[in-house]
C-alpha cells in the first residue's frame, strides 16, 4: 500500500476509501466508494459484510475458511446419437456432465423424449444351449419348424414362423363375432319364417278374392268396349286443338293450334281444298291501347323498322314503304297500318294514342297517321276511316282519292 507520508489531502484524497454517504457508524449497512464518490460493490456494517446485485466475487486461488458444505443439484436431459443415447446432467453450479448409453450387440437404445430411453433387443436367436439339462428331451417339429441334432448336447431349431398363429387369433375373433351375428340372423329368421307363414296364408286368400276381380273386370272391360271409347292418331302436341276425325278418333293437326300465351287461334297452310267457315257471323271486338283486331296481313315486309300504329302503303317490289298524301304514288294502292315489324292491319279496328270525335271522317296525313281534316293545297285527299271512340278507329281505306288545290 502506497505511503501516505509526504502527501497532501488534495493529492491523495481520490485515491481514498470513505463510506458512500459521508456518514458515520456502522450500525447499518454503508456502500463503500472513492474519495470522488463513486460506489463500490460492497457495504460493511459492524456484523455483514454485503456485495451488491449483479456482483461477481472471484475467490479463485483463495483458501475460503468457515463455509459449510453444499451439495449440487443436476437436471437431467437425454439426446438420441446414433445407436447410442447421451444423458446429460447440468448441475446447479452450470457444470455439465454426459453419461452414454453405448448399444450392445443385439440391443437397440432409442430416446422416447420425456428423458425416457427404451431398450430392446435385436437378436434372432432363441435358446442356444441346453447346458444343465439333466433327464430326457423331446422336441417336435411344428408348422415351419426344423429341429435338428448337432451333437455335442446342442440342438438347432430353424425356420419358425409364427405368421400363421398370428393370422389363426386374428380369424378367431372375427369368426367369435360372426357366430354372435349369426345366432341373432337365425333367431330373426326363424321370427320371419313365422311372419311369412302368415303372410303366405293372407295372400292365399287375397289370391282367391283378386281372381274374382279379375272375371269382374273383364266382364266391365267388355261393358265399357261395347258402350264405346276414344282414340287418337298422328303426334298431336301440348298446343295443337282436337277434333274428331271419325267417330271415334280424335286427331291434332300442327296447323290448327292455340296459343295461351297471346290468347291467338292460329289456323295455317289454308289452300284451295280448305276454308275458314263461320256458320253466322264474325265478331270484332274494340281493341286495348296500341292494338288493332280485323283482318291482317303478314305478307311483304319492311325495309326497315316501322313506326307503329302509321299507315304504309304496298309497292311493286314487296315492300311497305311509309304512306303520305303529298305525292300521288304515296297515297293510293293498298293501304295497311303497322302493328309489328311483320304484321299490318288491313281493315278493321285499331286504338291509337291520337283524340278524335266519334263518327269523325279520318283522312291520311302526310306523316301516315291520321287526319282529321281534309288535307288541301295540292295533297291528296283519301278517306282512310272514322272514330269509333275518343281513340278508335274502323280502319276501312276508301279506293278513291282526288287531287286538291
Amino acid at each position: 500500500m502506497a505511503t501516505l507520508t509526504g502527501n497532501t489531502v488534495q493529492s491523495t484524497y481520490e485515491a481514498l476509501i470513505k463510506i458512500g454517504d459521508n456518514s458515520s457508524g456502522f450500525g447499518t449497512l454503508k456502500q463503500l466508494s472513492d474519495g470522488l464518490g463513486n460506489l463500490m460493490p460492497i457495504e460493511f456494517s459492524s456484523t455483514v459484510i454485503d456485495f451488491t446485485t449483479a456482483t461477481t466475487a472471484d475467490f479463485t486461488g483463495v483458501n475460503v475458511l468457515g463455509l459449510p458444505a453444499s451439495d449440487t443439484t443436476y437436471d437431467l436431459s437425454s439426446a438420441q446419437d446414433g445407436s447410442n443415447v447421451d444423458i446429460d446432467l447440468v448441475g446447479s453450479d452450470a457444470t455439465t456432465d454426459t453419461v452414454k448409453l453405448v448399444a450392445g450387440t443385439g440391443i437397440t437404445l432409442t430416446d422416447n423424449g420425456a428423458n425416457q430411453v427404451t431398450v430392446a433387443s435385436t437378436a434372432t436367436g432363441g435358446v442356444t444351449s441346453l447346458e444343465g439339462l439333466t433327464g430326457a428331451l423331446d422336441l417336435v417339429g411344428t408348422q415351419n419348424l426344423t429341429v435338428t441334432d448337432n451333437g455335442s448336447d446342442t440342438i438347432t431349431l430353424t425356420g419358425y414362423d409364427d405368421t400363421p398363429v398370428t393370422t389363426n387369433a386374428a380369424n378367431i375373433a372375427t369368426n367369435t363375432t360372426d357366430i354372435a351375428t349369426n345366432t341373432s340372423d337365425i333367431a330373426t329368421n326363424t321370427t320371419d319364417i313365422a311372419t311369412n307363414a302368415g303372410d303366405i296364408t293372407t295372400n292365399s286368400n287375397n289370391i282367391l278374392f283378386n281372381a274374382g276381380n279379375i272375371a269382374s273386370n273383364a266382364a266391365n272391360i267388355t261393358a265399357i268396349q261395347n258402350a264405346g271409347y276414344v282414340d287418337t292418331s298422328g303426334s298431336p302436341l301440348g298446343s295443337y286443338v282436337a277434333y274428331f276425325s271419325d267417330a271415334d278418333t280424335i286427331t291434332g293437326e300442327s296447323t290448327f293450334s292455340y296459343s295461351a300465351a297471346n290468347n291467338r287461334l292460329d289456323v295455317e297452310n289454308i289452300n284451295t281444298t280448305e276454308e275458314l267457315r263461320t256458320q253466322k257471323y264474325m265478331y270484332f271486338t274494340l281493341p286495348a291501347v296500341n292494338q288493332a283486331s280485323g283482318e291482317l296481313a303478314d305478307f311483304g315486309s319492311f325495309p326497315a323498322a316501322p313506326a307503329l300504329l302509321r299507315m304504309y302503303y304496298f309497292d311493286s317490289t314487296g315492300f311497305w314503304i311509309a304512306a303520305n298524301n303529298t305525292a300521288l304514288g304515296t297515297t293510293r294502292g293498298i293501304l295497311g297500318v303497322a302493328l309489328s315489324n311483320t304484321e299490318v292491319l288491313l281493315r278493321g279496328y285499331v286504338r291509337t294514342t291520337q283524340s278524335f270525335t266519334r263518327g269523325q271522317e279520318l283522312w291520311l296525313a302526310s306523316n301516315g297517321t291520321f287526319a282529321t281534316t281534309q288535307p288541301s293545297g295540292g295533297d291528296f285527299a283519301r278517306i282512310v276511316g272514322h272514330a269509333v271512340s275518343v281513340n278508335t278507329v274502323y280502319f276501312n281505306p276508301s279506293q278513291e282519292y282526288i287531287e286538291t288545290t
